[in-house]
C-alpha cells in the first residue's frame, strides 16, 4: 500500500512525516486505519542506515512500552 503511494524504499519512508502515513493508511481503508505510524519513519531510518542493533533496541524499547501500558 505505501509503494503504490510513492513510499517504496526505507528511505523514502524516512522522509515521510507519521501524519502522511497515518492519512495513507486511513485512506487505505479499515484494516489498515488500525495501525499506528508514530515511530515508523524513525525506524525507517535506522532500516536505511542499515543500524539494525538501533532498530532492534527501538523496537524492543517500543514494545516494553506497549506492554505497560495494557
Amino acid at each position: 500500500m505505501l509503494a503504490t503511494s510513492g513510499i517504496a524504499t526505507f528511505a523514502a519512508l524516512a522522509e515521510a512525516s507519521a501524519e502522511h502515513v497515518r492519512t495513507l493508511l486511513l485512506a487505505a481503508g479499515r484494516s489498515f486505519a488500525v495501525s499506528n505510524p508514530t515511530t515508523w519513519p524513525a525506524q525507517a531510518a535506522l532500516a536505511a542506515k542499515d543500524d539494525m542493533d538501533a532498530l532492534k533496541a527501538m523496537q524492543a524499547n517500543l514494545k516494553g512500552v506497549a506492554s505497560a501500558s495494557n
